[in-house]
């Protein structure tokens, strides 16, 4: 993971796999970047999600048979991952680190690309 930066290096922060996983779903980005604290974004997301997942089910999304399943498969993820349950049980908050993330704050340093990287794949689907 590149957290410091070298000469011709980049931090992940600015690297073109953290701009990419915005890029997957830039409504996540700004809620979690609008949210003031973990569980206005949780909600946020949360309704989002909820929303989202409805529209793939009243086919107001077009996608293919193969995507939709991964879609919503994604979103039961997504929503296990923020859930204060899973939270308590891991005995760490993927929203936090999101959040920070997405708030440009120095989260960087404490996550690895693998976390960003599946992240990214998260908000894809």
């Amino acid at each position: 993971m590149k957290t410091a930066k070298g000469k011709g290096e980049k931090t992940l922060l600015e690297g073109s796999l953290y701009e990419d996983l915005w890029e997957q779903d830039t409504r996540a980005q700004r809620i979690l970047s609008e949210s003031t604290g973990l569980e206005e974004a949780r909600e946020g997301l949360a309704n989002y999600l909820d929303n989202l997942e409805w529209r793939y089910r009243y086919g107001e999304v077009e996608l293919h048979p193969l995507e939709w399943t991964t879609a919503l498969e994604a979103i039961a993820v997504f929503k296990n991952l923020i859930s204060p349950r899973d939270e308590k049980i891991a005995g760490i908050s993927t929203l936090e680190y999101l959040w920070r993330l997405a708030r440009d704050e120095e989260a960087a340093g404490e996550v690895s690309e693998g976390f960003i990287e599946e992240s990214r794949h998260l908000f894809r689907a």
